[in-house]
């Protein structure tokens, strides 16, 4: 885990319940913001850190994947899956 460790458990916590609360829902989600306003680090809290995700009673947990398309070695879906 390294880094996420010292992340405090609460840490943007209002975000991260907007984003749990709408995945959970089934929408899609969209972490937009200017350079350096801590979307990596948002999606990198998710990832590492949250607690799984638990739907409806019976569900399987759930856990977010961070893929930083920054590191795409080539423009196109195969590399995107490589990535994953």
């Amino acid at each position: 885990m390294g880094i996420w460790n010292s992340y405090p458990p609460d840490y943007r916590s209002k975000e991260v319940n907007a984003v749990t609360t709408a995945v959970l829902a089934g929408e899609c989600v969209s972490i937009v913001g200017l350079s350096g306003a801590g979307k990596s680090n948002l999606m990198g809290f998710l990832a590492n850190r949250a607690s799984p995700l638990v739907g409806n009673a019976g569900s399987l947990p759930r856990r977010l994947v961070m893929v930083d398309c920054n590191r795409l070695q080539e423009k196109h879906l195969f590399a995107v899956f490589s990535l994953i």
